[in-house]
């Protein structure tokens, strides 16, 4: 009795763990939550591991880094010493 309900405790704990993971990575959080909550945590484990973050998210990290910044005219990211935008030609500002 005792030892299923730590099992189960632990279960949710790793499930939830995995949710934070997820979350961290920029995925949705549900799917991963709900399917290491009731299949295996292992599966959404190794996805979360060779998946990797979202591209909007590394974009954003490296803008509040200062490593890049935002086209003025077509919003794309780009890199923060650039005077003329890769992706529509525009040119920028200088720092």
């Amino acid at each position: 009795m005792i030892f299923e309900a730590v099992f189960l405790v632990l279960w949710v704990a790793v499930a939830w763990v995995i949710r934070l993971w997820a979350e961290y990575l920029g995925k949705p959080t549900l799917p991963y939550f709900l399917s290491s909550l009731f299949l295996t945590p292992l599966l959404p484990a190794f996805v979360l591991l060779f998946k990797g973050p979202e591209p909007w998210l590394i974009e954003e990290v490296a803008i509040a880094e200062g490593k890049s910044k935002r086209c003025i005219r077509c919003t794309e990211a780009i890199r923060a010493g650039a005077l003329v935008c890769k992706f529509c030609g525009s040119e920028q500002p200088s720092l």
